[in-house]
């Protein structure tokens, strides 16, 4: 059965040739006018049908008083191959045909088609084909568009869902049916990951021909659709869309409840005054009493984590963890990616964490949903940094970035929160300095969002302490400790570190307090870890059993980066108790890790200690500093290194020739070479 509607490289609005694919183009329109003129209408037939198998071609061509034979002429022309299907010697002379074609001549064609399609065994070709044959609006293919739509949508389909149901809304003639058609279509598009193809429908929805439901909804898509953007604009929309359709879809308000809580949480300090109270007021009582759901736990413990109880938070978003790492969650629930891996981080479930990410990163790429791949890319990145395999995160990082290219989306600013997390660890002190400070500018300026400014302080926070800054480190960190009740214990533990170190035992124990709420309530070995590490801090003379404990459970999970800093704290703690050979064990454990993984301050710090315990630093080979290879980037690499021209790569590689130049750049500066000539060296190419 084709599962694919026809033809979409031939087809009516594709304006992507240009250039010299314009010019070859009309080179060969001008060899198909030359055919007979019975031969380019079984041509178009052929065109118009994406498998054109030649008994599809032949029936439909024999309606309209056409034959085989007249295929003969574009054979020897060398335009087609003529076997069990017509094959067009180039995509480009299909495109001729089809695009060369005048508009009624296309529809007969695709009416032909419709006539010839089983749409039992081809429910697909055969609705499409309906679809292309219609000048205008017409309701009954409209309705038959969306029927078909409907089907696909339950067995997962959601691109192919989207394109119905966009073509469903063109087709409609009733305004009311028009304006619900083409709100189904923007959610589509949005579920399917298209989010700005989304935005680009919804605005063709007229709210005052929408039922109240379909009002809603598109109140609530607008406002998912400014989420990235500007969080704090979207947050008061996606209120009164919740509360709009409490009473006409109690389970997509759910949803919209969710997504703005989650919002808030986002949001943190710029949310306008009083509404982030409101909300979470207006999400609890649109919950049944004892409602037992994914959504209701979501409700309760992003609700908890916002009025500051992270005790009663954590059950809560510890069973929606663990149920979004086994389950797929609504349709509808287009930000379940980000609560499901936010969460994990929240209750520091790292085992849960990557799994998470993983699904969703896979369903995205089957679904071809790139904008929702880039968050999960990134969410697999932070796990690889987290572990210490710093040039993996790289990679990630920078496939998010090059898909953000791809779709000529270049909101790349999220990226840049994750990449000053890495480059804190990687790069030299000037170059992290200045990329914390553009986050955090952004995060109090143009974003508005407390999680970035969080995240930007929590960067400088590791940054001074790496160095030995402990008094700057407090300044940087204390104001997170008073402005958010349940801070992250990341954070925490720095803050014990940078107290302790600067004389403020008051603080650290202050800071120790919130850390052990959390590993309670999170019950976690991350977690756990982590409490063990802040108490060894402060623990003086008795510290060591408690930074045992700390490395035998941090050992167990995969955050490398964790365990090498509490080898490095024990180490330096060993050293000022004058066990120097113990020391040294834990010192060279840390500086072989820190060094291995390539974070340069850290390595520094525990070379530094070694010298002090009488050892001799012997200097290791640093962990490479030259970016890997994008698999798109392979592909071009291994190409160009080759006799194949600019042109020929983008064709082979189904790119523009400017995307491969673009990339070109990329390789050289990565591998270290000036031209393609040395291509071949640096690959290792014979």
């Amino acid at each position: 059965m084709r599962t694919a509607p026809p033809p979409p490289a031939p087809g009516a609005g594709d304006d992507r040739a240009a250039g010299d694919d314009v010019r070859r183009e009309s080179l060969y329109l001008a060899r198909v006018r030359a055919l007979p003129t019975t031969t380019q209408q079984v041509l178009l037939v052929a065109a118009a049908d994406t498998a054109a198998r030649l008994a599809t071609v032949e029936a439909a061509a024999a309606r309209a008083g056409l034959g085989a034979d007249d295929l003969d002429a574009a054979q020897l022309a060398g335009l087609v191959d003529v076997d069990a299907a017509v094959t067009f010697r180039h995509p480009l002379v299909r495109s001729a045909v089809y695009r060369g074609a005048a508009p009624a001549d296309r529809r007969h064609a695709h009416a032909l088609l419709a006539a010839v399609t089983d749409p039992q065994v081809e429910p697909d070709a055969w609705v499409w084909h309906r679809a292309k044959s219609v000048s205008g609006t017409d309701e009954d293919v409209a309705a038959a568009l969306e029927a078909r739509g409907h089907e696909v949508e339950r067995r997962g389909r959601y691109a192919a869902y989207a394109a119905l149901m966009s073509r469903a809304a063109e087709l409609t003639p009733d305004p009311v049916e028009l304006a619900r058609r083409t709100q189904a279509a923007a959610t589509a598009l949005l579920v399917a990951g298209a989010q700005r193809e989304a935005g680009t429908v919804l605005e063709r929805v007229r709210i005052e021909h929408a039922e109240p439901l379909v009002r809603a909804q598109a109140q609530r898509l607008r406002a998912v659709l400014t989420f990235i953007g500007r969080p704090v604009d979207a947050l008061a929309t996606l209120v009164d869309a919740a509360r709009s359709l409490e009473d006409l879809d109690p389970q997509l308000a759910r949803v919209t409840y969710v997504e703005g809580l989650f919002l808030a949480a986002v949001t943190g300090r710029f949310a306008p005054p009083g509404l982030t109270e409101q909300l979470v007021e207006s999400a609890l009582a649109a919950l049944d009493p004892g409602e037992s759901s994914l959504l209701a736990d979501l409700v309760r413990g992003l609700a908890a984590r916002l009025t500051g109880d992270f005790t009663a938070a954590a059950p809560a978003m510890r069973r929606s963890v663990a149920w979004l790492s086994q389950h797929d969650a609504p349709p509808t629930f287009t930000l379940s990616s980000h609560v499901a891996s936010v969460l994990a981080m929240e209750v520091y479930d790292i085992e849960a964490y990557r799994p998470i990410t993983d699904k969703n990163a896979a369903e995205q790429r089957s679904r071809g949903a790139l904008d929702l791949l880039r968050a999960s890319l990134q969410g697999q990145a932070h796990h690889e940094f987290l572990d210490g395999r710093f040039d993996r995160a790289a990679a990630l990082y920078d496939e998010a970035t090059e898909i953000s290219r791809s779709i000529g989306d270049h909101r790349v600013a999220y990226s840049m929160i994750l990449l000053q997390q890495l480059g804190v660890w990687r790069d030299d002190e000037a170059t992290s300095r200045a990329n914390i400070a553009q986050v955090h500018a952004l995060a109090v300026t143009e974003v508005r969002s407390g999680f970035w400014e969080r995240m930007a302080r929590e960067s400088l926070v590791i940054l001074e302490n790496s160095l030995g800054n402990y008094a700057a480190a407090l300044e940087a960190g204390w104001p997170l400790v008073e402005q958010d009740p349940v801070l992250a214990g990341h954070v925490l533990v720095e803050i014990v570190e940078a107290a302790h170190r600067s004389g403020r035992d008051d603080l650290a124990a202050a800071a120790l307090d919130r850390l052990a709420v959390r590993a309670r309530a999170s019950r976690t070995l991350w977690a756990d870890g982590l409490h063990a590490r802040g108490v060894a801090i402060v623990a003086g003379d008795d510290a060591e059993a408690h930074f045992q404990r700390a490395l035998a459970t941090l050992g167990q999970v995969p955050v490398r980066t964790d365990l090498a800093r509490t080898h490095l704290l024990y180490g330096e703690w060993l050293r000022r108790q004058n066990r120097r050979r113990d020391a040294r064990v834990q010192l060279g454990t840390a500086h072989d890790l820190f060094t291995t993984m390539g974070a340069p301050h850290f390595s520094r710090r525990a070379a530094r200690e070694l010298a002090a315990t009488g050892a001799v630093v012997r200097r290791r080979p640093a962990a490479s500093t030259s970016e890997p290879l994008t698999p798109q980037e392979k592909a071009i690499a291994h190409l160009a290194a080759g006799p194949a021209t600019h042109r020929e790569i983008a064709a082979s590689l189904f790119l523009s020739a400017s995307t491969v130049d673009y990339h070109l750049r990329k390789v050289y500066r990565k591998l270290g070479v000036d031209s393609r000539r040395r291509l071949a060296d640096a690959l290792g190419e014979p």
